[in-house]
């Protein structure tokens, strides 16, 4: 068997010198010609046993890497089977770990629910006893309220009636009726004669009985026209007494 095995190693040699990198398609066939194996998993398991009779170059050619790698992955594949229990129970302690704060928490949960609770009883009871303490001074305001302005109004009719009194028994002196009567159909004429004196210049009494004397000083010009031209508009006072008023307001505006 030895012997069969090395004269395969031989042939399989050979054929690497003469295919190259086709070798594996030339000797395994089912042809006659160049064939030294029937099947891939013939020359697959041959191989397998017989690969160190190889250089890395020949068994790079007969593509042997292939199945290296697939022994990897097996010893590969058989760790993880070996990992992946123990994967399976750490996973489980945690869940369990997790489980037990998960309690814990959901403990918590429910004291921090029932406290709440309880304080909202509480605020229900309170709110339920105040209630009717705020409707009572509600009541009273309004009670206050109602008759303060019953007496307001009480106070507006007496004070009515005692102004229609008044100006009745004014009214029945026949001169002064004619006077109000004459007052009450120009009232119009009146409230704009009034506007119109808010508008206009009014000195004091006390400033027009002002004694004044000459003197001299010096004043710009365009300051000097503004105030004759205003002097001119208001010719029922004489410049000095618009200068008086106009100077002493000034100074009393402007005195800290």
């Amino acid at each position: 068997m030895k012997k069969v095995a090395d004269e395969k190693v031989i042939q399989v040699k050979e054929a690497i010198k003469k295919f190259g990198e086709e070798t594996v398609e030339k000797i395994v066939t089912r042809k006659k010609e160049n064939r030294i194996f029937y099947t891939n998993k013939k020359f697959e398991e041959w191989l397998q046993e017989n690969y160190k009779a190889f250089t890395k170059k020949e068994l790079k050619i007969l593509k042997f890497e292939m199945l290296e790698t697939t022994t990897e992955q097996q010893e590969t594949t058989k760790k993880v089977e070996v990992e992946i229990p123990k994967a399976t129970n750490d996973l489980q302690e945690t869940t369990n770990e997790k489980g037990t704060v998960e309690e814990e928490t959901t403990e918590d949960l429910q004291e921090i629910t029932e406290e709440k609770e309880k304080t909202t009883t509480e605020q229900q009871e309170t709110t339920e006893k105040i209630e009717p303490e705020i409707l009572e001074a509600t009541n009273d305001l309004q009670e206050n309220t109602d008759k303060k302005e019953e007496k307001n109004t009480n106070d507006l009719h007496e004070t009515t009636n005692k102004t229609s009194l008044v100006i009745s028994e004014r009214l029945q002196n026949e001169e002064l009726g004619k006077k109000f009567l004459y007052f009450l159909d120009n009232i119009d004429e009146f409230i704009s004669i009034g506007r119109k004196a808010e508008n206009d210049l009014l000195i004091p009494n006390e400033i027009l009985l002002m004694s004044s004397f000459s003197t001299s000083l010096r004043i710009s010009r365009e300051v000097l026209d503004k105030f004759n031209k205003f002097c001119n508009e208001h010719k029922n006072y004489s410049k000095i007494q618009i200068l008086n008023f106009a100077l002493l307001e000034f100074v009393n505006k402007y005195t800290k």
